[in-house]
Formats: structure tokens, C-alpha cells, sequence
């Protein structure tokens, strides 16, 4: 959306509401957008640290050999 500017600058996400004849109110299209955002950023976040898990590491070797995972709470 062109109100908003987002970048990535290693974990932070950076978002500009670009609206300055409007304050940078929001209205509700830029809303929506803007948690939209939000949300993918949070995923990819939450995903990164899962993948570091060892019961992320446990899961997936259990899925590839057909077995129920032993999850250790790591």
C-alpha cells in the first residue's frame, strides 16, 4: 500500500505510515494492511525461533521415519 513503507532491518521490523495530509490517521483499508503486516512479520519470527528447537528437530526426524515424536520440552 503506498501509505505505508515497510522494511526489514535485520530482527525489527520498520513500518512508516506515509499519510502526513492526513496525519498519518489511519483509515480502515490502511489498518487492514498494516496488521496484515504485522502478522507476516510475527510468523516469520515465531517460525525462525520454532526451527531452532530441538523438539522442532525431534518432530520432523519422527514425521520422516513414520513415528510419534518424543518431545522434550526443548
Amino acid at each position: 500500500m503506498d501509505n505505508i513503507d515497510y522494511r526489514k532491518e535485520g530482527h525489527v521490523a520498520v513500518i512508516i505510515l506515509n499519510r502526513p495530509e492526513k496525519l498519518n490517521a489511519l483509515h480502515p483499508t490502511m489498518a487492514r494492511a498494516l496488521a496484515d503486516q504485522m502478522a507476516d512479520y510475527m510468523v516469520l519470527q515465531w517460525s525462525a525461533e520454532l526451527m531452532k528447537t530441538e523438539d522442532y528437530k525431534e518432530a520432523l526426524n519422527a514425521f520422516l521415519e513414520k513415528r510419534a515424536p518424543k518431545y522434550q520440552g526443548r
